[in-house]
Formats: structure tokens, sequence, C-alpha cells
């Protein structure tokens, strides 16, 4: 995903935990913790790539 920053992605809720979500991206075998409330299992929602970086296997992305 590096070099994507700022698109938008279709994502799923997978689980609701302690910090915010866990989700998995619609279009790839991407999954990632999200910050958000008021989500529940099984959610559709909007994502944007805020940072990719391979070097540390991070990404971050924001609720659209």
């Amino acid at each position: 995903l590096e070099g994507r920053e700022g698109e938008t992605f279709k994502a799923v809720v997978t689980d609701v935990v302690d910090h915010g979500v866990r989700v998995q991206l619609a279009d790839m075998p991407v999954v990632a913790n999200v910050k958000a409330s008021g989500l529940r299992q099984g959610d559709d929602l909007k994502l944007r790539l805020v940072l990719a970086d391979p070097d540390q296997r991070s990404i971050v992305f924001e609720p659209v």
C-alpha cells in the first residue's frame, strides 16, 4: 500500500477491541486496527489510508 496514502478503501469490521475495531479491507487481504467507536462486528465502512510503512510493517487508516 506504500504510495497509496490518501486513497479510500472499503472495509468491514471483523472485531471490536478495546482501542477501536479490527477491519478487513474488501478488495485485498489486509487486516488492520482502526481507532473508531460506535461500530459493531459486520459493519461496513470507508477508510482513508494515512500511512503505509513496509519497513515497519505498519499501516494507519482513518474512518471517512
